[in-house]
């Protein structure tokens, strides 16, 4: 099973709070992956949206081209 498998169920576009139940991890936590451009995440309006593909490569370690 590949990482991009892992995340077959939820969409190209994430929460914070989907990024949250992913990893396990608290809403500052997330914030602070943002912050630091270890995810990449644009904020269209009030809520910060995080690209799935980002969030893979954060996970697996690796730039998916």
């Amino acid at each position: 099973m590949t990482g991009a498998a892992l995340f077959d169920s939820y969409n190209d576009i994430l929460s914070v709070e989907d990024v949250k139940e992913i990893l396990g991890i608290g809403r500052n936590k997330v914030y602070e992956l943002i912050e630091t451009k270890q995810l990449y995440a644009i904020r269209p309006g009030q809520a910060y949206r995080i690209s799935k593909l980002s969030l893979i490569e954060y996970v697996t370690g690796r730039k998916i081209e």
